[in-house]
């Protein structure tokens, strides 16, 4: 048999990438919930670290979210209408779009995660962005399915939100960043052991 046995600090290292994914996603995520203040409920009062108004960047977003999630139904052959943040259907059912549901945070929180990861900064430039437009498309899918679910079912949208659509939200990140991980990250590494 040719096979040894991994020690633990090389399973550790083996899993390295996976640990800093989870370190930075709490972190970043409690930095975030420190420095991001805002009522859940009205998108007109967030700000950083409760000294500098940021709502009308919520606002900007919140609103062109409710679009992009209206046109996308359109686009499905779904009637909606939009009304304000609010997205509804001919039998008045609707989902409320808030400051919270724009996906800001999850991209920081992918941004920190990509930045603290191993690999080359030329990569990190133009993967980050990508993420980002991955991220928004994301959400504006996540969106649109709460407001269709809500139509018939506005009993489990809270539900479904608050914990399926959530975590299913970040395994997409988790998924985005194993991309990075295991076709970007170590390009560096590869082209450098390569000269050696």
């Amino acid at each position: 048999m040719c096979d040894k046995q991994m020690t633990l600090s090389e399973k550790l290292a083996h899993q390295h990438g996976v640990v800093v994914f989870f370190i930075v996603l709490l972190a970043s995520n409690w930095i975030w919930k420190m420095s991001v203040i805002g009522d859940d409920n009205d998108i007109y009062t967030v700000s950083l670290f409760g000294l500098f108004d940021i709502s009308r960047f919520f606002d900007f977003a919140t609103t062109n979210l409710t679009r992009s999630v209206t046109v996308t139904l359109h686009l499905f052959g779904i009637g909606a209408f939009a009304n304000g943040n609010y997205i509804s259907f001919a039998n008045g059912e609707g989902v409320h779009i808030i400051w919270g549901c724009t996906a800001v945070k999850q991209m920081f929180i992918f941004a920190c995660i990509i930045l603290c990861s191993r690999g080359a900064w030329k990569h990190k430039a133009w993967f980050i962005p990508l993420g980002f437009v991955l991220i928004h498309l994301t959400n504006i899918a996540r969106i649109a399915s709460l407001a269709v679910i809500s139509e018939n079912h506005i009993g489990i949208v809270p539900f479904l939100h608050a914990y399926i659509f959530k975590y299913a939200f970040y395994a997409i990140i988790f998924a985005i960043w194993m991309t990075w991980d295991m076709f970007f990250a170590t390009k560096k590494e590869a082209s450098t052991a390569t000269e050696n």
